[in-house]
């Protein structure tokens, strides 16, 4: 996989959007997938959008389900059984969050000091953008053309996304 190299790609519209893979978690290979476009007359950088991936699974495709997301990590010791991605689950004695998904051979789980660090990692990698332009102008991929681009640059993996019901 080619998640230390930014990519870019030309969505429906025209709009030429570059995307850099940033961390959150490299023991689970989780990233933070950055989208945006390039002002060159401005000389400005603008987001438009946020995707999760873990371990070659897209994750969230939607701002709203990205901030879920955050949420129930950075609060997972508060959970609920009604979280969207993440069950709660103890190992060796301490909380963990283990995720919904059903395509990992081994379940994969993030400890309290992981997720404080990805939340950190989160937060400061949307430093510097402007909320009020992401969220006037996101870029909502349909599905296929999503999975398109990421195969193609080889950031899923093989498996569908299968969720535990």
């Amino acid at each position: 996989m080619k998640l230390d190299e930014p990519f870019s790609f030309v969505d429906g519209t025209g709009t030429h959007i570059d995307v850099m893979p940033i961390e959150l978690c490299i023991d689970k290979r989780m990233y933070l997938l950055l989208g945006f476009v390039n002002d060159y007359n401005d000389n400005k950088q603008y987001l438009r959008f946020l995707y999760i991936l873990i371990n070659g699974i897209l994750l969230t495709t939607r701002f709203a389900d990205t901030q879920l997301a955050m949420s129930e990590i950075k609060l997972f010791t508060n959970g609920s059984k009604r979280n969207k991605f993440f069950d709660i689950a103890k190992l060796d004695g301490e909380p963990n969050l283990l995720l919904k998904c059903a395509t990992t051979e081994k379940p994969i789980s993030i400890d309290k000091h992981e997720s404080l660090a990805i939340v950190d990692t989160y937060n400061l990698a949307r430093m510097g953008y402007s909320t009020k332009a992401f969220l006037q102008k996101q870029i909502i991929l349909d599905p296929q053309e999503l999975t398109k681009i990421l195969h193609s640059n080889q950031l899923l993996s093989k498996k569908k996304k299968l969720w535990k019901a």
